[in-house]
């Protein structure tokens, strides 16, 4: 029989031998674990910074039959990639039918609330002396059509009723439709003079944005989501994704161009919002790039301060 010694030595030497085999054990998962670590980042490259836009035109169309007249679900999908949107409002609409019992003001002031950027889209997005939906203020087909006083006076009144609005100042200018292409540069000074940074697109005519910051940032977009249907759905979405890819080799900026009214949950069945809700999934898991969605106000606050305390 073993006596109290023998038994007392046996126990203590199975524990130091179990208590060997923990620490073993522990060493062992550690250096799986860095392996690991280095086998998945230890080749990897920094991710390059991109920006990405959302640029939604036409808010509060006048003329449509999708009910009601809504982005609130197309932004909880923006906002659940943690992105903002760039909203270019009508000023004209805050007298006519969409702001029916202040509707449209309580909306485009809790949209600002929750961060996202108001834009000007023109005064009334059509050209009084043809009807044209293509042009406001710069139409070619019409020789005696606003005053130069006349047309910087009603952008600057469509401003006003924007921040009375929103309660914060409105900085961006969109032109409507092909307006840009045909303003004068003495009405670019002027809307730089009212406190306006546009938002060209890259098709228009050549200038060095570095030198002339009046005309404002340059930035590719394209539209996607325009009469979006279940037919031409993965179509759309892979030529977004090679546009981007294509754009993002050269170009550190990018922009969705997006209108009124295909973001409304009324239209086919929300089918705009599932496309940017996927494509922003696939922006956000791309191994190269790391893609950022601010407003083009925190875009020139972050990237070009100096440029921005202009507009505070």
């Amino acid at each position: 029989m073993w006596n109290l010694h023998e038994i007392h030595d046996t126990i203590e030497g199975k524990y130091l031998q179990s208590e060997e085999l923990m620490v073993r054990k522990v060493i062992l998962l550690i250096m799986l674990a860095a392996i690991f670590t280095l086998a998945v980042y230890g080749d990897s490259e920094e991710r390059e910074e991109r920006i990405v836009f959302i640029r939604v035109d036409n808010i509060f169309m006048r003329y449509t039959d999708i009910e009601p007249q809504e982005i609130d679900g197309f932004l909880n999908v923006v906002e659940e990639h943690d992105a903002r949107a760039i909203l270019s409002v009508i000023p004209a609409r805050l007298r006519q039918g969409p702001n029916i019992d202040g509707k449209m003001s309580e909306q485009l002031l809790d949209y600002a609330r929750r961060g996202h950027q108001i834009a000007q889209n023109g005064y009334d997005h059509i050209c009084p002396f043809t009807e044209n939906t293509s042009y406001e203020f710069y139409n070619p087909d019409v020789e005696n059509g606003y005053s130069r006083e006349e047309r910087l006076s009603k952008i600057e009144e469509g401003k006003k009723m924007l921040e009375a609005v929103t309660g914060r100042k409105v900085v961006n200018f969109v032109g409507t439709g092909a307006d840009h292409e045909y303003m004068p540069e003495e009405d670019l000074d002027a809307l730089f003079d009212m406190g306006f940074i546009q938002f060209p697109s890259d098709r228009e005519k050549g200038f060095d944005a570095e030198e002339n910051k009046l005309i404002g940032l340059r930035v590719a977009s394209e539209e996607y989501t325009w009469g979006l249907t279940e037919e031409n759905y993965d179509e759309r979405m892979e030529q977004f994704q090679q546009d981007f890819l294509e754009t993002a080799e050269t170009e550190k900026k990018w922009s969705f161009h997006i209108h009124d009214h295909f973001t409304r949950e009324a239209y086919n069945d929300g089918i705009v919002l599932k496309w940017m809700d996927e494509a922003l999934d696939w922006l956000q898991n791309l191994e190269k790039y790391e893609i950022k969605h601010p407003t083009l106000e925190e875009y020139y606050r972050q990237y070009d301060p100096d440029f921005c305390t202009e507009f505070e």
